[in-house]
């Protein structure tokens, strides 16, 4: 492919991912701020009534501190919160959403790459009909691009069969040693390299992270760790989520050109063996 033709090819990709993450963003994110609002209305409206009722019976002059005090007393002993602080002590109630943008960039990502680790989902009708349209056009434009990704890794192992084949290999070993060589590169730079990162920034282990690099680029995608998804304070986590991306769509390209090779080899050892009973049955006849 031109440079032209990359450009254009991953312009599309890109922009049908961030419109996917649009749609997302704004169905889902819509329910779970409804579902929110629902549930602290649900803890404020009982709460605001005990809190009447309780300073309003005991008509106390307490100091505001003394009131909180009461109020977490009454929490603890309930082991649940009843009352909202927020009236008393200026805080506001703490809302985490897990449809961000930045999710649902990554949610668009890890459906058209079929990976679906299922930590997040569409849960309305709009939502799930959406997914299936936008993975029926979306996932084989992300077959595209990791066919050509895998191509452009190939050109390495292209030059080796070249070379074998003008028999610059003195056996058919130093050829397996040299793609061995190549790949092991490969291996080290999209899965140890990213478990290494992954030990910073998510607090797994060595061992849970080189197993989620390896259900993330083989798209086994269980979904028991997702990388990027925790409220991170550590410096340049945000560079960390853009890395996780650039990595998921460059390693399964990587991914892909293995398997090509796989297949052709297997093609061409099938070939072989059946020309020369080809040759055989030809001079029968």
């Amino acid at each position: 492919m031109t440079k032209l033709q990359w450009l254009i090819l991953w312009s599309i990709f890109l922009g049908y991912l961030f419109l996917g993450a649009f749609i997302f963003y704004q169905i889902e994110r819509k329910l779970e701020e409804d579902l929110y609002a629902q549930e602290l209305k649900d803890i404020e409206d009982p709460a605001n009534k005990i809190q009447d009722i309780f300073f309003h019976h005991f008509k106390t002059d307490l100091k505001l501190a003394s009131q909180v005090k009461v109020i977490e007393k009454i929490n603890s002993y309930c082991n649940k919160t009843i009352f909202v602080m927020n009236d008393y002590i200026g805080q506001e109630y703490d809302t985490t959403y897990r449809w961000t943008y930045y999710n649902s960039f990554f949610f668009a990502l890890t459906t058209l790459s079929t990976i679906g680790y299922g930590n997040l989902h569409p849960s309305t009708s709009l939502g799930r009909i959406v997914v299936i349209i936008y993975a029926l056009f979306g996932i084989p434009l992300n077959g595209i691009v990791l066919t050509k990704l895998g191509e452009l890794f190939s050109s390495t192992f292209i030059t080796v069969h070249r070379r074998y084949k003008t028999e610059r290999y003195e056996s058919r070993a130093e050829m397996t040693i040299d793609i061995i060589l190549y790949l092991i590169p490969g291996i080290f730079l999209f899965i140890f390299v990213p478990a290494i990162i992954l030990v910073y920034f998510e607090g797994w282990t060595f061992d849970e992270s080189v197993y989620f690099a390896f259900v993330t680029l083989t798209t086994i995608g269980y979904g028991d760790l997702v990388a990027g998804q925790t409220n991170n304070t550590k410096e340049f986590y945000d560079i960390y989520k853009v890395f996780l991306i650039f990595w998921i769509m460059i390693g399964l390209g990587y991914l892909v050109m293995i398997l090509g090779f796989i297949s052709r080899a297997n093609l061409q050892r099938e070939r072989k063996h059946t020309t020369p009973k080809k040759q055989q049955l030809s001079q029968s006849d």
